[in-house]
């Protein structure tokens, strides 16, 4: 191996460290917080919530209610093209509420009966949307809320690669379905290593997986 081929590497190999050194780092499995409540911190400016449609926007709105959404002074809603119920519901909460609100709208990372080849296709058309969609905002948020369903994945995983890049620190906080009595949905399993909070509605999951938080049924 010549000399340039070996500081070609060695500059490889120095960056793939460091970039695992940010991942540890930024990952929150081991520092989660064992708190007993949702709810927004003073710091938390800049909120960005995902609306999953039918149940899960039905979950999401009960959730919202509940909390001091006047308080944070931008509001983001996330919602799946076409899916005009959700943005309807969404509009009714917050008419008449102080703050900015904007709404961005994404591609479905997979639609209802898709094969699973169809999906590879359309999570990838997702991951570019939403990627897109998060470059055109002045400012990423501060706090992430989703609670399912497949969409909510790329939204994590492009705001936990900003954070590993050091352009947020975007708190992703997890709300499990109540309809998950005995297991994690496959959202929740798949955000559950970068969610800095992932709450669940039954205490029997607390057993069944690390790092989960049970605070009672939330909606």
């Amino acid at each position: 191996m010549t000399e340039h081929q070996m500081i070609v590497l060695s500059v490889i190999v120095s960056g793939l460290l460091v970039l695992l050194v940010r991942i540890v780092y930024v990952l929150p499995t081991q520092r989660r917080p064992r708190q007993t409540v949702l709810r927004l911190e003073p710091t938390d400016e800049r909120l960005m919530v995902f609306l999953g449609s039918g149940g899960h926007t039905g979950e999401m709105i009960r959730l919202l209610n509940q909390l001091p959404l006047e308080n944070v002074k931008w509001r983001t809603y996330v919602i799946s093209i076409g899916d005009a119920n959700s943005a309807k519901r969404i509009e009714e909460l917050e008419s008449g509420r102080r703050g900015q609100v904007d709404y961005v709208f994404v591609k479905r990372a997979r639609n209802v009966g898709e094969s699973l080849m169809s999906s590879v296709h359309s999570t990838t058309s997702s991951f570019v949307s939403i990627a897109r969609q998060l470059a055109s905002l002045r400012k990423l948020p501060t706090v992430l809320l989703l609670n399912g369903p497949g969409t909510c994945v790329p939204i994590a995983y492009v705001l936990f690669a900003c954070k590993c890049a050091g352009l947020c620190s975007t708190r992703i906080l997890y709300v499990e379905s109540l309809a998950r009595v005995s297991k994690l949905s496959m959202s929740g399993l798949l955000l559950r290593p970068i969610a800095d909070r992932v709450l669940v509605q039954w205490p029997q999951l607390t057993s069944k997986y690390t790092g989960v938080e049970y605070s009672g049924i939330l909606v």
